[in-house]
């Protein structure tokens, strides 16, 4: 078993060998972005990219071996490549001033669930983590990760749409009281197909603690435009209450 040490100077040498090029035996196109990247990794995630190696390898010179993404959001794509090489991934930074926007709990909060012992400062109970890095969130992520997630399904990277899901649930706990929150829940259920249910949860589970979010207009009427969304809600509520009624 690797030591910690051992897995952190791997990890600095993947972030290397992005930045830097060194050894690259193919390149990732996306508008003005060219990556420099490794076959070797980025098939390791990806079956999609797998069999786009081995066609595009074929009968060329290895200097013109490239995939091409005209169509997508170079952000995105950027986003994508980072998380090949770091298993994680960074977005546009917040402005001081989104601070501001940060979701507090309503005047009295009101939930599905009965009292918890404790809130945090945004109002969830003691069954949500708190987001430790708040600096690392904005109102806009929230439509990005989702966005990030579909790419990613597209690709054919269930790990990366793991943690597109988790990212957007911290997301939403800073900033589920925003504009941004039910635009981002529109995209989410008009977009992804009826099973796919990763990202999904992560909206329930916010729109189950934090149940007055309900009542909000726009949130309220994507609930009567979405079956999946209002029953999973239902659901996820009944399921939370009988764990902290009736715990085995």
């Amino acid at each position: 078993m690797a030591t910690q040490a051992a897995e952190e100077q791997r990890s600095i040498a993947f972030v290397i060998a992005l930045k830097s090029g060194l050894h690259s035996d193919f390149e990732i196109v996306c508008g003005k972005d060219v990556y420099a990247v490794h076959k070797v990794i980025i098939t390791a995630l990806s079956p999609y990219f797998d069999n786009a190696v081995k066609f595009d390898a074929a009968g060329k010179e290895k200097e013109d071996e490239r995939i091409e993404f005209p169509e997508d959001d170079p952000l995105l794509i950027k986003a994508l490549v980072q998380f090949m090489y770091e298993l994680d991934y960074d977005l546009p930074p917040l402005p001081q001033a989104a601070l501001l926007h940060q979701t507090r709990p309503p005047p009295r909060v009101t939930s599905f669930l009965p009292p918890a012992p404790a809130r945090c400062p945004h109002g969830f109970d003691h069954f949500f983590s708190c987001p430790k890095d708040h600096s690392k969130h904005a109102p806009e992520h929230l439509a990005l990760h989702a966005a990030l997630y579909t790419l990613a399904d597209k690709y054919l990277m269930p790990a990366l749409q793991d943690l597109c899901a988790e990212k957007f649930k911290d997301c939403a706990h800073l900033y589920c009281r925003t504009p941004e929150f039910p635009r981002a829940i529109e995209m989410i259920f008009a977009e992804l197909p009826q099973g796919d249910v990763k990202m999904k949860m992560a909206v329930i589970e916010t729109l189950t603690d934090q149940s007055s979010l309900c009542l909000e207009p726009k949130i309220n009427a994507l609930l009567h435009d979405h079956s999946d969304l209002s029953v999973g809600v239902i659901e996820n509520a009944v399921k939370e209450s009988n764990r902290i009624n009736f715990p085995k």
